[in-house]
């Protein structure tokens, strides 16, 4: 993703059991931090035989490796990321047989793709009977890996679209709500400012800059520490429901849906 000026290698940092997002290679720490808790709570539905549908440099992989028995990931051959696919394919034709996966993982796709309904329907193809899709899609977020970015989905329309396709949503959650939602906004803006007069005034990449960055990381952080301090109840796996404020005005959504049927 190139946001705040800088092509994001993987995100994410691994220490010991803890997975934190890498300030040095991006400075969209909060969205990217609140996405990578959601995507740990939702983990006890990952198993068996996973597939991450878009998976780039399969940053989600170390939250999941352990529980599932094997993992693929699938990506286009212009995406934006250095990527760690086993089949270079597009999401609206994924090479893989009916029923062949237990978990299907599509974090931050379905805004890229030109059909998102023929993706989930492939989702669904390829998904066994019960098996699971975890995905995330933003709402109120900047445009990004332009000029593949096409739309943005609310908290009533992810859900309507995942039933249309004929998957059962279980849980629902969401990215943060209003203050959440202008605290990450105010940082891109000031990234985006801070590097455009950078470029006109100094013609340097300031955002390259440690020092620099690690100021725009710093309040993010602790921006962070107070969210799951006090709302951070909100992203349990237990809480079944998202607020109308949060429906409202989100950075966006994360969503557990199952694949109707009868085990096998």
């Amino acid at each position: 993703m190139k946001i705040d000026g800088v092509q994001h290698r993987c995100p994410l940092l691994k220490k010991g059991a803890k997975l934190a997002v890498n300030w040095r290679t991006t400075l969209s720490v909060i969205q990217h931090q609140i996405l990578l808790i959601l995507i740990q709570n939702f983990s006890p539905f990952c198993k068996g035989c996973l597939l991450d549908v878009g998976c780039g440099e399969r940053p989600y992989k170390f939250v999941h490796e352990s529980l599932v028995s094997a993992s693929y990931g699938i990506d286009i051959h212009e995406s934006p990321h250095q990527c760690d696919i086993s089949a270079l394919a597009c999401a609206e034709y994924i090479p893989f047989r009916d029923g062949a996966f237990d978990t299907v993982l599509c974090t931050e796709v379905l805004e890229h793709v030109d059909n998102p309904d023929t993706v989930l329907k492939e989702i669904y193809r390829v998904l066994r009977n019960c098996g699971h899709l975890i995905v995330s899609v933003p709402f109120i977020y900047p445009l990004h890996e332009q000029p593949r970015d096409y739309r943005r989905y609310s908290y009533f329309g992810l859900l309507t679209m995942l039933k249309k396709n004929g998957f059962h949503p279980i849980a629902v959650r969401a990215k943060g709500g209003a203050i959440t939602t202008m605290v990450v906004l105010f940082f891109l803006g000031l990234c985006g400012f801070l590097r455009v007069m950078g470029r006109r005034l100094l013609n340097v990449e300031v955002l390259g800059n440690p020092m620099l960055r690690l100021c725009l990381v710093l309040p993010q952080w602790v921006y962070l520490f107070c969210f799951r301090v006090f709302v951070g109840r909100k992203l349990k796996p237990e809480k079944r429901t998202v607020s109308k404020y949060e429906r409202a005005m989100s950075i966006g959504y994360v969503c557990v849906a199952r694949k109707p049927g009868i085990e096998r």
